[in-house]
């Protein structure tokens, strides 16, 4: 298990955004039953993913937070979670652990979780969608209630739970020459609508 009393700040070749390309669950076949984004600036992360089939590690749902490096570990601290509704920013609802291996440019993270009290290793693969050149804007987090946004040249995704009701939203944009683009949007029309405000505020 990772040491957290070795752990350090995330190294900055991280930083920026990612489309998980595959994943292999117990030693299947690869495979990519979802759209994932993965945003990282500096320490702070968010993660959004909206699956086309019902499968694991899919979705639908968003997490973010903060990680630390214990090479060669990366660990997720999900102090926002879909899974965990209500969760505000102050309170940790989990953390994940991923032995990260860089192959031809891309992250191969290997983990394992919890199925009916078995433990199931898995492999995602991640491939950069954002350039080296792109500027990693500040990370807002909201004023009031739990959120999360996080922007990274033309990518952006931010999330937010309501802390009354325990509802959350998400949402992936991408820009191009019309402006910022919807891809992905998840949760009730009203919050997201006021997380999509919240995006256009900070970003823009």
């Amino acid at each position: 298990m990772t040491s957290i009393m070795n752990a350090t700040a995330t190294p900055a070749i991280f930083s920026g955004a990612w489309k998980r390309r595959s994943v292999s669950i117990g030693g299947e076949r690869p495979v990519e039953p979802a759209t994932v984004l993965w945003l990282q600036a500096g320490d702070d992360f968010i993660d959004i993913r909206n699956p086309r089939v019902d499968a694991p590690l899919s979705g639908p749902g968003a997490f973010g937070g903060r990680t630390t490096w214990n090479d060669p570990s990366l660990t997720w601290e999900h102090l926002l979670d879909s899974a965990a509704p209500g969760a505000a920013d102050s309170v940790d609802v989990g953390n994940d652990i991923g032995t990260l291996i860089w192959q031809d440019g891309l992250i191969h993270e290997h983990g394992s979780f919890d199925l009916d009290g078995s433990k199931v290793e898995f492999v995602e693969v991640w491939e950069r969608v954002s350039a080296p050149e792109d500027v990693v804007r500040p990370v807002h987090r909201f004023a009031r209630g739990s959120g999360l946004v996080i922007c990274i040249g033309a990518h952006r995704v931010g999330m937010v739970i309501d802390d009354r009701t325990g509802r959350w939203a998400a949402i992936y944009q991408q820009h191009g020459r019309r402006g910022w683009r919807t891809v992905i949007r998840l949760g009730p029309p009203d919050l997201s609508q006021r997380l999509a405000g919240e995006l256009d505020a900070t970003t823009e």
